[in-house]
């Protein structure tokens, strides 16, 4: 785990909340299309997010519900094998903490990347990627005993090492 300039951080945070008071139905772009697969997103009436993703010919790879998520971002991995989505509670349950996802093209399945009591809580939508599937988010500290959101670290993990250490959904 490699730490970031706070005032950098904070800068990130900053412009991606003003960019957020613009958002329609997804604060980003829909579908996300990525090197070999594309995914498309639909909030359904009881709150949840619907996820399909199909091949770039069309084929159907994945399609399922994240319950209770309302879905904030997504972005593919450099090399396009993995797509990570962030989300928050669609009933409003802890404000500040992010939930994230990550499907895989090859397992054609989704895993829960949040729910690790050795990774620090997320708390932003932001997704940064860097070649060819390292991930970067947006994590808290509770080191400084200062509460969540105001201690901002910046995390990476290489998703190809990490995926069979994921939960499955």
């Amino acid at each position: 785990m490699r730490t970031f300039s706070i005032l950098r951080i904070t800068a990130l945070l900053f412009s991606t909340a003003c960019g957020a008071l613009l958002a329609e139905d997804f604060p980003f772009e829909n579908p996300v299309a990525g090197k070999e697969a594309k995914a498309t997103f639909t909030t359904n009436s009881d709150g949840a997010t619907a996820v399909q993703v199909s091949d770039n010919h069309g084929a159907a790879l994945l399609q399922q519900d994240l319950h209770k998520q309302a879905v904030q971002s997504a972005r593919w991995t450099e090399d396009g094998k993995f797509l990570v989505i962030t989300s928050r509670n669609s009933e409003g349950h802890s404000p500040w903490r992010c939930t994230v996802d990550v499907f895989s093209v090859d397992a054609r399945e989704i895993r829960l990347l949040s729910d690790d009591k050795k990774r620090p809580p997320f708390i932003s939508s932001d997704i940064w990627c860097q070649a060819p599937d390292t991930v970067i988010l947006v994590g808290h500290t509770f080191l400084h005993k200062i509460p969540a959101p105001d201690d901002p670290i910046l995390v990476r993990y290489e998703m190809s090492k990490l995926w069979p250490k994921l939960k499955k959904l």
